[in-house]
C-alpha cells in the first residue's frame, strides 16, 4: 500500500483538488463566477440557443439571434465539447468541461512523457503535475478540448514519424472532433509543412508521410467542420469579415506587440509563465547552448529538441506582431483571399502548452526531487492566486481570502446573476412573450437569448456582412452621435449591440444613470420585425420613438431591474 502511495501520490493530490473544489461548486451552484467576456456572453449562448431549438444537426435553418443568423456560421455538431452541451444542461455541460479538461491534459502529458522519454519512472508524479499544471490554466472555456489534447497531438505525430502505423493515421484522421481548424488546425496544418521542408534539408530525403499526417488532419477538419468550409469557401454570402478594417501597427510597435507575447501571452490562453516557468526554461536555455558552444557542438545545438520549442514559441509570439503589419495583411488578401481578415496572431495559442512542455522537459533533468517539486507548487500557486482573464480558480478563490478582492468582485455578477433565469421567466409569462424580434438597452444581448428571447442583436465574430448594415441602420442615430461607438461597430461588427454613450452593456450590479435616451431608427426596427425592448433602465425618449411601456419587473435573486417595452 505505500508503495503505491509514493509511487501515485500525484493523483491523491489532485483527487482532493477535484474533491475541494468539487464540493464547493455544488454548494454554490450557479452562484459561482464566470468570465462574461466570450463565454457568457457568446459561447454558452451559441450552444444553448443550438440546444433548445434543436439545431445541433440542421443544415438550412436560422438561429433567433441576429435577425436569424445561418446555422452554418455556429458550432460543428460534430466537436467532442460540442457533445457535452447537447447531452447535459448548459451550466453542468461548462463545469464537466473543465474537469475533462484537467483528466484529458494529465493524460496527455503522460502519453507525451512516455513517447519522448527513454523512462519517466521516478518522473512519472512529476509528469501529472505538470499535466495537471496545464489543465487548469485559464484559458477559454469553449477552447478547453483543443489545448488539452495537444499533448495527446503531438506524441501521435512523433509516433507516426517513427513508423507508420495505420493506428496512429486513425488518431490524427479523427482528432479535428477535438479541435477546430480556425483555432488551432489551419496552424497545425502549416506547422507540418514546414516541418517536412526542415526535416527534408536536414536528413537529405523527404519524410513523405509527415505530409500524409498533414493531408490526413486537414481531411478530418474538413469533414467534421464542412459548415465552415463551405461558408467561406463556396458561399455566395459575403461575411463581415471582408469588410473588417483592422489597425495596422508600425514595425517598432509590432515588435514591442511579440516581445509582450513572449512573456505574457494573450489573455484568451494565459500560460502565467512570467514568474517562474519563462525564467526556468530561458536559464536552461542558456546553459544548455552554453555547453554546445563550449564544446563547439553546432550540429547539437539543432538536434536539441529543447531549442526547437523554444524557437517555435519565439515564432509563436512573432508572428502577433508580424500580423499587425499592413504588408503581411495585404499579401494574405492578394494570396489568399478566402483568410483576409482571418487572425493570424492565434499561433500564440500553442505557446502555453509549448511553455509546459518545455518546462517539463527541464524539470526532468534536475537530480533533486525537492526542486522539482519546489518549482511546481510555485508554479500552481501564481495560477490560482495571479488573476488571468479565465482564471475561474482566482475569481472564485480571491473573494474568499481577500477583503480587497472581495470588495472588488461586489459588483460582478454570479452566472446565475447574469443571466437571472426566474426574472425572465416572469417577464416571458406576463407580456405572454412568443418568439418575437426584441433588443436588448443597457445589457449583453446574451442574457436575453438565453432566456429564450430571438434578438435582432447579438455577439458573433463571422456572420454576413448584409446584416451587419442592416443592422448598422437601426443604431446609426447613436453612432451619428458617439464616434467611439462608430468606429467600433464600423471597423470590426462583431457586436452588433444597441450602443449608448450614457449607458454600458457590461454587467454590473447597478447601472451609472436611472435613465437613457435609446438612440435607435424606429422605422428601421419595424422593417427588421422588432417589437419588444428589454432594458436595465428607464427609456427617456419613449414618445419619440413611438413605443410603450408593459412593465418593469425585479426579483430578489436578481440585480436586474428591467424595463420592457413594446412598439406601438
Amino acid at each position: 500500500m505505500k508503495q503505491l502511495i509514493r509511487k501515485n501520490w500525484s493523483f491523491i493530490l489532485i483527487g482532493l483538488f477535484v474533491i475541494i473544489t468539487l464540493v464547493f461548486v455544488l454548494v454554490k451552484g450557479e452562484g459561482i463566477y464566470i468570465q462574461v467576456h466570450d463565454t457568457l456572453d457568446n459561447n454558452i449562448v451559441w450552444l444553448k440557443m443550438l440546444k433548445d431549438n434543436h439545431l445541433f444537426w440542421e443544415k438550412k435553418a436560422s438561429v433567433p439571434f441576429l435577425g436569424g443568423a445561418d446555422r452554418n456560421y455556429l458550432y460543428s455538431p460534430l466537436k467532442a465539447y460540442v457533445w457535452l452541451y447537447m447531452i447535459f444542461p448548459t451550466f453542468p455541460a461548462l463545469i464537466i468541461g473543465w474537469y475533462l479538461k484537467i483528466a484529458i491534459s494529465i493524460c496527455g502529458f503522460v502519453f507525451l512523457a512516455k513517447t519522448v522519454c527513454k523512462d519517466i519512472g521516478d518522473n512519472f508524479n512529476l509528469t501529472v503535475i505538470v499535466g495537471f499544471l496545464y489543465g487548469i490554466l485559464p484559458t477559454v472555456p469553449a477552447s478547453a478540448f483543443e489545448f488539452a489534447s495537444l499533448p495527446f497531438l503531438l506524441a501521435f505525430l512523433i509516433l507516426f514519424y517513427k513508423k507508420f502505423k495505420w493506428k496512429y493515421l486513425c488518431f490524427l484522421f479523427l482528432y479535428p472532433v477535438f479541435s477546430r481548424f480556425v483555432v488551432f488546425g489551419i496552424f497545425i496544418c502549416g506547422y507540418l509543412v514546414i516541418f517536412f521542408m526542415i526535416d527534408w534539408f536536414a536528413q537529405k530525403k523527404p519524410k513523405w508521410r509527415m505530409l500524409v499526417s498533414m493531408a490526413t488532419l486537414a481531411l478530418g477538419y474538413i469533414l467534421s467542420e464542412w459548415r465552415l468550409f463551405y461558408m467561406m469557401l463556396f458561399s455566395s454570402e459575403e461575411s463581415l469579415r471582408s469588410m473588417e478594417i483592422i489597425k495596422y501597427k508600425s514595425i517598432p510597435e509590432a515588435v514591442k506587440d511579440s516581445l509582450q507575447a513572449f512573456i505574457y501571452g494573450v489573455y484568451h490562453c494565459e500560460a502565467l509563465h512570467k514568474y517562474i516557468v519563462l525564467p526556468v526554461c530561458v536559464i536552461y536555455f542558456v546553459y544548455i547552448n552554453y555547453k554546445y558552444f563550449r564544446k563547439h557542438n553546432v550540429k547539437g545545438i539543432f538536434s536539441e529538441r529543447f531549442n526547437w520549442i523554444m524557437m517555435l514559441i519565439a515564432f509563436n509570439s512573432a508572428v502577433v506582431g508580424v500580423s499587425r503589419l499592413e504588408a503581411f495583411r495585404k499579401l494574405i488578401h492578394v494570396l489568399i483571399p478566402p483568410l483576409t481578415g482571418f487572425n493570424f496572431s492565434r499561433t500564440i495559442w500553442m505557446n502555453p502548452f509549448l511553455w509546459y512542455f518545455a518546462f517539463f522537459l527541464v524539470l526532468y533533468k534536475i537530480p533533486r526531487q525537492s526542486i522539482k517539486y519546489a518549482l511546481c507548487f510555485g508554479a500552481f500557486c501564481i495560477i490560482c492566486f495571479k488573476g488571468g482573464t479565465y482564471n475561474h480558480l482566482y475569481l472564485n478563490l480571491m473573494p474568499l481570502v481577500s477583503e480587497t478582492a472581495r470588495k472588488n468582485a461586489y459588483n460582478n455578477l454570479t452566472y446565475a446573476e447574469f443571466y437571472s433565469v426566474n426574472l425572465f421567466e416572469k417577464i416571458k409569462e406576463d407580456i405572454q412573450y412568443s418568439g418575437e424580434w426584441s433588443i436588448a438597452f443597457g445589457m449583453h444581448p446574451a442574457v436575453i437569448e438565453y432566456n429564450g428571447i430571438a434578438t435582432l442583436d447579438g455577439y458573433l465574430s463571422y456572420y454576413s456582412l448584409d446584416y451587419k448594415n442592416q443592422f448598422r441602420k437601426l443604431i446609426e442615430p447613436e453612432l451619428n452621435m458617439d464616434e467611439s461607438n462608430a468606429q467600433y461597430y464600423d471597423n470590426w461588427g462583431g457586436r452588433a449591440y444597441v450602443f449608448s454613450n450614457e449607458i454600458s452593456f457590461k454587467p454590473s450590479r447597478k447601472t451609472s444613470t436611472d435613465t437613457a435616451s435609446l438612440n435607435i431608427d424606429p422605422d428601421v426596427f419595424r422593417e427588421l420585425g422588432g417589437t419588444y425592448i428589454f432594458s436595465r433602465v428607464e427609456v427617456s425618449n419613449m414618445s419619440e420613438l413611438g413605443i410603450e411601456e408593459m412593465g418593469v419587473y425585479r426579483s430578489g435573486d436578481s440585480p436586474y431591474t428591467i424595463y420592457v417595452y413594446r412598439l406601438k
